[in-house]
């Protein structure tokens, strides 16, 4: 809103003393960078908890790639309330998962970036 209109509503005396508008900085983080350095520590945290126990782990890529839409749904979820797209995601599940084979998973959300300190909660 402009001073002069400001100064025609509330008058001259009544005018806000801090600066008009706060500069912005764009933010410096590549969240698609971050994503993908932390989906690799994560695996590497899976792997090296699974070889303790002495199992092997192999990574489906087609897999990962199915998982994507769903993630974003629960994401828009979490943040408008409105479920979308479960149905087909459940059915992209079934049609790749082998049978004799059984697909467990759940969303989870954290308010840090520290894989570590995420696996292990996830570990719980």
């Amino acid at each position: 809103m402009s001073v002069d209109a400001l100064q025609s509503v509330c008058g001259a005396d009544n005018l806000p003393s801090w600066p008009n508008h706060s500069p912005l900085c764009p933010n410096i983080t590549d969240a698609s960078l971050t994503s993908n350095d932390l989906e690799y520590q994560l695996r590497g945290f899976v792997t090296d908890q699974r070889k303790d126990f002495g199992l092997t782990t192999v990574w489906d890529d087609q897999l990962s790639y199915l998982l994507t839409p769903a993630l974003a749904a629960y994401e828009q979820e979490r943040l408008t309330g409105v479920s979308s797209g479960n149905e087909e995601f459940q059915h992209a599940i079934r049609r790749s998962v082998p049978d004799g084979h059984t697909f467990k998973g759940f969303p989870i959300q954290f308010i840090h970036k520290n894989a570590r300190r995420a696996f292990a909660t996830c570990l719980r």
